[in-house]
């Protein structure tokens, strides 16, 4: 996946810090507004590869690793709702339908939880997995509002 950003911050070990701000395409978009990481209308910013010599204040194309976003996506979207389900469906076998649908919402909690404690240890999770690919010489333009 390739992404227009900014170079806000670079670092001499051939990284930077980059931000993308949400671009026109999210305005029609189907998932507008339910999307997490548009939800704040805020610039993302992430730690990429820089291996390219990109300056500060440069517009970039950066490529994202198609394979570290659908594994993410799976433990954010996926692991819960598998938890979710398996603690129903353990609750069931040995308890009533009441503490069935308490075991499932629990799990679904518990799952939450360990997934934002590994959220918080990994600071950026493309780290490593994201590059600066080019360095293009027209500026973002965004008409983005709400």
């Amino acid at each position: 996946m390739i992404e227009m950003a900014t170079v806000i911050e670079t670092y001499d070990n051939g990284t930077a810090k980059i931000t993308i701000v949400p671009q026109d395409a999210c305005k029609t978009c189907p998932l507008n507004g339910t999307c997490s990481n548009w939800v704040s209308r805020e610039s993302l910013h992430y730690i990429v590869n820089n291996n390219i010599g990109a300056s500060k204040n440069d517009t970039v194309k950066v490529e994202f690793s198609e394979k570290h976003l659908v594994t993410h996506s799976f433990i954010v979207y996926i692991v819960p709702l598998i938890s979710l389900f398996l603690g129903a469906y353990i609750g069931k076998i040995f308890f009533s339908e009441t503490v069935s649908i308490l075991l499932g919402f629990a799990a679904l909690g518990i799952t939450f939880f360990i997934i934002a404690l590994f959220d918080k240890k990994m600071k950026d999770p493309f780290k490593g997995e994201a590059k600066i690919v080019e360095i293009v010489t027209e500026p973002i333009k965004s008409s983005y509002s709400d």
